[in-house]
């Protein structure tokens, strides 16, 4: 029997959601994708998620200077409610990292309007927030480093596409720690469908395991299982 933790990137968990058009919320990711990581033969000891508390201040629009609250924006509350029930679920540790507004981004869309004849101005909807994450990634490889060496830990699942934790993986293998990888698939249809990005060569050269999960089922009865 194995004793595993799951160590996942909520972000790109709700990009799994998203892609097969799922609502993002604690039952779903808890019960139906989380808990469907696990093996039979394995325990699993803990839960690490890992995200950032979604950005809470104001800011002048662009181009009308109009003040704009980001705590009305609907991701505010989504995420503020989910990171309130989820801490509660059983086995979960929340790790976050800070948010930053570093300014605003053009969109693709308004780049016609600029090469337009005449140009056309711009407006506030043509941009959007540049809001960035910072201090995730370093939590996740320090949590694989601490459970590599301090516990009877013999799998992590890690939840992940970013190569960035390759010397974290690197040291829990030489510990002895197998790492598995998650490539998540679409099966509701006749075919199934990668929703998840290829997994870098490096990242697949030092994961002991590609654990494939794919979403099935009806609206009623969706959910999230293991296949080989």
């Amino acid at each position: 029997m194995h004793k595993v933790v799951i160590l996942a990137d909520l972000g790109l968990v709700r990009t799994l959601f998203s892609s097969v058009g799922r609502q993002f919320n604690v039952t779903q990711v808890y019960d139906h994708f989380l808990k469907s990581l696990v093996g039979n033969d394995e325990e699993l000891w803990r839960i690490f998620l890992y995200d950032a508390d979604p950005y809470d201040g104001t800011q002048n629009s662009p181009i009308s200077n109009t003040p704009i609250d980001f705590k009305s924006n609907p991701i505010y509350k989504t995420m503020t409610s989910f990171f309130s029930g989820i801490i509660h679920k059983d086995l979960v540790a929340l790790r976050k990292g800070e948010t930053k507004f570093r300014g605003w981004l053009l969109k693709d869309s308004a780049l016609k309007k600029l090469t337009s004849n005449p140009p056309v101005p711009l407006s506030d909807n043509d941009f959007k927030p540049n809001i960035q994450q910072k201090g995730v990634d370093i939590k996740i490889g320090l949590d694989v480093a601490w459970i590599s060496e301090h516990n009877s830990i013999s799998k992590i699942i890690l939840v992940t596409a970013d190569s960035d934790f390759i010397p974290a993986m690197k040291f829990a293998r030489r510990q002895g720690v197998q790492i598995a990888l998650i490539k998540a698939f679409d099966g509701t249809g006749s075919k199934l469908k990668a929703v998840s990005d290829d997994l870098a060569p490096a990242l697949l050269e030092h994961a002991d395991y590609i654990r494939n999960i794919k979403y099935v089922g009806s609206t009623a009865t969706s959910q999230w299982e293991l296949f080989k």
